[in-house]
């Protein structure tokens, strides 16, 4: 299990590293933000990178490899990280409400809708831990079957 999480962590890494290396022609000084995305797109250099970082903001170039991050987290090492379901379910209930505040302030993509769209998944990954949890312990037997299917 480590060793396949380790390939899968070793992809977003060498992102960075290939972003990192090229930080000079994604990050440039003086001009204005659509001018930025503009040069980027011209840039021989980083043609082969630009599914990394064309839907961003200029400043979130980054933001990809920390998305695979996140996914990887909650497929891969939540499942490894307690035996029972309560633990698991209480991780990502914490990680995903971190990541809808991440999200929501952060405001990474270029297109607007695309960050409402971005939020509102992470609401509804918040909303399946909280109801995994009510099921878990119980509590949906409290609650009128109705109410909890909605």
């Amino acid at each position: 299990d480590i060793l396949i999480i380790s390939i899968y962590l070793s992809i977003p890494i060498l992102w960075l590293i290939v972003l990192y290396r090229q930080r000079k022609s994604l990050f440039i000084k003086g001009i204005s933000n659509e001018q930025i995305v503009e040069r980027r797109l011209i840039r021989r250099s980083l043609k082969k990178l630009h599914f990394l970082f064309e839907r961003y903001r200029p400043y979130m170039a980054y933001w990809e490899a920390g998305e695979m991050f996140r996914r990887i987290l909650f497929v891969s090492v939540i499942p490894l990280l307690a035996e029972s379901n309560f633990p698991r379910g209480s991780i990502g209930l914490v990680l995903s409400l971190l990541s809808m505040i991440i999200y929501r302030e952060a405001v990474p993509f270029l297109n607007e809708s695309t960050n409402s769209l971005a939020y509102l998944a992470d609401i509804v990954i918040f909303l399946t831990y909280t109801g995994a949890l009510m099921i878990e312990t119980g509590l949906d037997h409290n609650i009128e079957s109705t109410l909890f299917a909605l």
